[in-house]
């Protein structure tokens, strides 16, 4: 399985999100997956917290996420 980190989400100092499109068995996928490093771990490590969807939704979830956002601002001025 081959993997490009696109970002990450820094929650605390031993916890982080990262997204990733990670190719497997020949289809491309978007992962979201929750990482964590103790004190005595050299690297992160992934969490079976996460999600992963097809690459070809990526545009259903990228109309969702505007939809939350949209309604966060709207939350936030009213």
């Amino acid at each position: 399985m081959s993997e490009e980190i696109i970002g990450e989400i820094i929650k605390t100092n031993n916890k982080k999100a990262v997204v990733s499109i990670k190719t497997f068995k020949g289809k491309k996928y978007i992962d979201q997956r929750d990482y964590y490093k103790s004190d005595t771990m050299k690297d992160w490590a992934p969490t079976k917290k996460g999600c992963m969807i097809l690459a070809d939704e990526a545009s259903a979830l990228v109309s969702i996420y505007e939809k939350v956002e949209d309604k966060l601002k709207g939350e936030t001025n009213g």
